[in-house]
């Protein structure tokens, strides 16, 4: 059914692009509370930095921990960190996403009732065989019946 298949198809992009939007989203959720602390490790110098390295020595590893994790996600040749642009083009997706879910479940159905159809002709086709290779069961079985009995 080609009208379900480009429903597939679009769904199928749409939810990629969506989850994949989300997992950013959620990666940089993670790594957001360590951005202050890098923003202050170069607001200050001098022996100034040194201390509040020494100090923060945690928070500015998992900076550069989650930085790099949410840097390897980013499939875009550029690597940037745009959370706001994520945020909007995710917010965009999802009532498309949304959209595409009634013309999808009718075209489920309607494939579910076509095959459930077809199977139903099938077994109709076979019941008058089954029921010729049923009388000649009885009818062979009689015929033992009777030669065992002689």
């Amino acid at each position: 059914m080609q009208s379900y298949d480009k429903i597939l198809a679009n769904r199928t992009l749409l939810a990629d692009r969506i989850n994949y939007l989300s997992a950013l989203l959620d990666k940089y959720d993670e790594y957001k509370p360590y951005i202050k602390n890098h923003k202050e490790q170069w607001a200050v110098t001098g022996w100034a930095r040194k201390k509040y390295e020494r100090e923060h020595i945690a928070e500015l590893g998992y900076y550069d921990m989650y930085r790099d994790e949410l840097k390897s996600m980013i499939k875009e040749p550029d690597k940037k960190i745009m959370p706001k642009s994520w945020k909007r083009e995710f917010e965009k997706l999802e009532p498309e996403f949304k959209a595409t879910q009634k013309p999808y479940s009718q075209a489920v159905w309607k494939l579910a009732a076509i095959e459930v159809l077809s199977h139903n002709r099938k077994d109709l086709e076979r019941m008058p065989e089954n029921e010729r290779n049923q009388q000649v069961r009885q009818i062979n079985r009689g015929e033992k019946k009777k030669e065992y009995s002689l």
